[in-house]
């Protein structure tokens, strides 16, 4: 029977984060998973996602940490950002990096992993990402909706859409050509006439990737520490599974500013998997949505190590 307690442990800050940590009934050891909060979600993720994962993972022999960055939920320290999108910005340039590595220093002290798998949904997962050239003992990584984009308050998001967005927008406005209702909008001034004539006018914007730029994220808001992590990650041999949901806009992002442009590259690497969840949104608000996720971990798990630390 799977156990589970509550833990603290210290940042380089010295501040107290706090967490979970789960343990398998058959006292695995050896390799264990950190799951890495979203955004400014908690160690519950929403619609509990890594509460389910969790259970899943345990079945399969795994230990797991999941815990609260500094400032978030329970853990100690302070959010001085006053917009979202600033603090959006901070973790995708490495804002939570030393909250990881001390919860992959508690795994190898306090919980018996030597090496660890981290995971994560949307800024999770590219501080995982991130964290990956800085520590050896990470093993691999798996990522759901992962952004390649810098956010801020400073960024025109109409004006650096990505095609597949604007052609989603594009596609919703022409579907109410007959509702009185949005017409009524459109008289009244209170439609979005700047987003209204980019979706329909706009001109698809070509980006273009120049030799030497090696791995790098393309357009203005391109985060320019996305390409150097991968490749890192990659060169290592370490396993990475990118999970997508087909409605979400981080997906066409990645496609259109990443790998498209990378094609080749990446092509030298079987280490790296891309799947999407058709129709699906970010957070994964369905049941079988989310299944099909735990899905795609399993059986990347099984693929790249093996059965898991132990059996139930």
């Amino acid at each position: 029977m799977s156990t589970r307690r509550p833990v603290t442990f210290a940042n380089a800050a010295g501040e107290t984060l706090f967490g979970i940590f789960h343990e398998p009934g058959t006292g695995a050891a050896g390799v264990g998973v950190v799951l890495l909060s979203p955004g400014v979600k908690s160690r519950v993720a929403p619609h509990r996602l890594y509460n389910k994962l969790t259970e899943r993972l345990l079945r399969r022999g795994y230990s797991v940490l999941r815990f609260d960055f500094s400032g978030l939920g329970d853990s100690e320290g302070l959010v001085r950002e006053t917009l979202m999108a600033d603090l959006y910005r901070s973790i995708q340039l490495g804002r939570y990096v030393d909250d990881t590595l001390a919860a992959i220093e508690w795994m190898r002290v306090h919980g018996g992993a030597s090496r660890v798998i981290l995971g994560g949904l949307c800024g999770g997962a590219l501080t995982g990402l991130l964290t990956a050239p800085q520590c050896a003992q990470v093993e691999g990584l798996f990522g759901l909706g992962m952004p390649v984009i810098l956010d801020g308050s400073a960024v025109d998001k109409v004006a650096t859409m990505s095609e597949g967005q604007r052609q989603g927008v594009r596609k919703k406005y022409l579907g109410k050509v007959l509702n009185l209702q949005a017409w009524w909008r459109v008289l009244t001034l209170k439609s979005d006439f700047r987003l209204l004539w980019h979706s329909i006018v706009g001109r698809k914007r070509s980006l273009q990737h120049r030799a030497g730029d090696g791995l790098a994220v393309l357009g203005e808001t391109g985060n320019p520490r996305f390409g150097p992590a991968m490749r890192d990650l990659l060169e290592r041999g370490r396993p990475l599974l990118l999970v997508f949901s087909g409605a979400d806009r981080l997906h066409w992002e990645y496609q259109e500013k990443f790998a498209t442009p990378h094609t080749a590259e990446l092509s030298r690497y079987s280490t790296v998997d891309v799947v999407v969840i058709e129709k699906a949104n970010h957070v994964l608000t369905l049941p079988e949505w989310q299944e099909e996720f735990f899905a795609h971990c399993d059986r990347w798990l099984t693929e790249h190590f093996g059965e898991g630390p132990a059996r139930p």
